[in-house]
């Protein structure tokens, strides 16, 4: 007797066992790139019997670095044909989702956020009021940026006059993928023949910041003030919450003199702001054939475009112009065409083709 209960189990066991592999699920997600969450049903189910079989697939999506869920789903209920089956989000629609450790996401092709990621599926066979779970399968896979932030201001290896007001970045790409956003600021000093590399890993930072916004960072007279003639390297390391994100080149620059408000070589000369404001552009009257007008720029070496226009709109002179980060002052030596008595508008064009003026006249001690 004992002999016949235990070839019935062992039967029963076999049975199950085969089937259980009457379906088998093969999953088509990218191991590491961008993930649409219509993505995650990108399926081929095989069905290894004779005859159709109806059912609904299930999945559960978890964090693979702390094992939290973070969502489940179930599809509509499917006719499995015998043979490979392939499936999408248009064959299993309509698809119900419970969000447990994500927001939730209603868009058509809503991108998973970034992270280490592990989906498992099950093909649940449904037979009039009866469920069996056939087939289950995970599947691990990551998403990333296509690209970490951009380093924008200081450029790389600038020689600086002043420290920075501002360092810039461009966030990581793309910007939808992000849910909470962050960065952390890293700023050091390079050690002699240390590489910029080793000084961000190594060397303790002259300035550090976490939990930032913005993609734009305010360094103050009140941050650590930066030596002369010393090199400084900086990185920016993006989070989306506590979920790495991507992280910066790093690049260096150098103070080439010690901090100080650039000022004219004549002390008596009155230098114009240009403004790029219409309500505020400036009007001066000049004695000779030079206008002295001041700009200041975020950013540092490039030429702009300097053209002087007359009353109708004519350009009567051009020339291009270097500048430099802080304040530049500029000398414009105008051309004798120049009449004296009339009004001329003088504009600096900067590298996004924005454009800054004053308007001047020459005096005319003939004029009444």
């Amino acid at each position: 007797m004992k002999n016949k209960l235990y070839l019935l189990l062992l039967l029963f066991h076999i049975l199950g066992t085969g089937l259980y592999a009457q379906v088998q699920i093969q999953g088509t997600l990218p191991t590491v790139g961008l993930v649409q969450r219509n993505q995650l049903w990108n399926l081929v189910l095989i069905n290894g019997t004779t005859g159709d079989m109806n059912g609904m697939v299930e999945l559960k999506l978890r964090d693979r670095s702390t094992g939290l869920e973070l969502l489940t789903a179930v599809t509509n209920t499917i006719t499995l044909k015998k043979g490979a089956n392939t499936l999408n989000i248009n064959s299993l629609a309509p698809v119900q989702y419970s969000y447990t450790g994500m927001q939730p996401d209603n868009s058509l092709n809503g991108l998973i956020p970034v992270g280490q990621y592990i989906a498992c599926y099950a093909f649940v066979q449904i037979i009039s009021d009866y469920q069996e779970t056939l087939a289950q399968e995970c599947f691990s896979f990551d998403v990333e940026a296509l690209s970490p932030p951009m380093l924008v201001f200081p450029t790389d290896s600038s020689r600086l006059d002043i420290t920075p007001a501002q360092f810039s970045w461009i966030p990581p790409a793309p910007l939808n993928l992000f849910q909470a956003l962050r960065y952390e600021y890293l700023l050091v000093e390079i050690n002699p023949g240390q590489l910029a590399a080793e000084a961000i890993q190594e060397n303790l930072p002259v300035y550090n910041t976490g939990s930032l916004s913005n993609n734009v960072l305010s360094y103050s007279a009140a941050s650590p003030a930066l030596q002369k003639d010393k090199w400084y390297a900086w990185q920016v390391i993006a989070r989306d919450g506590d979920q790495y994100a991507g992280k910066s080149e790093t690049w260096v620059f150098q103070i080439t003199k010690a901090d100080s408000t650039p000022v004219p070589k004549e002390k008596q000369t009155s230098f114009t702001v240009l403004s790029s404001d219409p309500q505020r552009t400036g009007f001066v009257v000049i004695e000779d054939y030079n206008l002295y007008v001041k700009h200041y720029s975020y950013k540092s070496g490039y030429t702009g475009q300097i053209t002087v226009h007359d009353q109708s709109g004519t350009m009567v002179q051009q020339q291009p112009q270097t500048i430099q980060y802080g304040d530049n002052y500029i000398q414009l030596s105008l051309k004798k065409s120049i009449i004296k008595g009339q009004n001329y508008t003088m504009s600096l064009i900067d590298e996004i083709g924005k454009q800054y003026k004053v308007l001047f006249s020459i005096n005319d001690q003939n004029q009444q």
